[in-house]
């Protein structure tokens, strides 16, 4: 990851000894992250998912979470663009990490503010939005800014609060969007067929 410099202020697992280091992500054993300044450009994960090809601009990230792969805590993940484009920050918990069929998420707190480039860009990238409806969106709403609760799984989202631009303020309660698929390509094994036996990974 040339461009992306992560920095760890604190990793959380309980070990008993070295036979426990293979299974830091235990539930017994991992407890928690802490990301502190860290940089990150989500172009340098074009490789392991195409759909981050066009996120060029570099980030700040600051994450603090709790929990395991069964159910993680998320009580700060700020996210800001350097060029001031487009900040992100929630709080909130997600469930079933292992694996992308079982991963459900909820966001309490939800703040988005973007200019209009790069909120264009998100819809554009995200979004299964045809489109002349993101052009018309990204050339009206101008800066624009997001807050609300989110609930969703790796297919889609569902959204209640407000969407705030120069047109003036939307108001949304349970709206779903549904996410590109290849925004979450290669997360992780599919889910297992009716037969019960596990998908392939890919």
């Amino acid at each position: 990851l040339p461009q992306t410099f992560i920095a760890f202020n604190d990793v959380r697992h309980r070990c008993s000894g070295l036979a426990d280091v293979g299974r830091v992500f235990n539930n017994e054993l991992f407890s928690g992250i802490s990301i502190a300044s860290s940089r990150i450009v989500l172009e340098d994960l074009a490789p392991f998912n195409p759909a981050f090809k066009h996120f060029d601009i570099p980030f700040t990230l600051n994450v603090a979470t709790s929990g395991n792969l069964d159910r993680l805590n998320v009580s700060n993940f700020d996210l800001r663009s350097v060029d001031g484009g487009i900040n992100i920050t929630l709080a909130g918990h997600a469930t079933g990490l292992r694996h992308d069929y079982t991963l459900r998420y909820s966001v309490d707190n939800f703040e988005l503010d973007a200019d209009s480039k790069s909120f264009k860009s998100v819809l554009e990238e995200m979004m299964t939005l045809p489109k002349f409806v993101v052009d018309v969106i990204g050339f009206v709403a101008g800066n624009a800014s997001v807050s609300g609760h989110v609930d969703g799984t790796v297919e889609a989202l569902t959204f209640t609060g407000k969407v705030k631009t120069r047109l003036g303020t939307i108001n949304l309660n349970n709206h779903e969007f549904k996410i590109k698929k290849d925004m979450v390509k290669g997360l992780a094994r599919k889910a297992p067929a009716s037969s019960g036996k596990q998908g392939k990974s890919e």
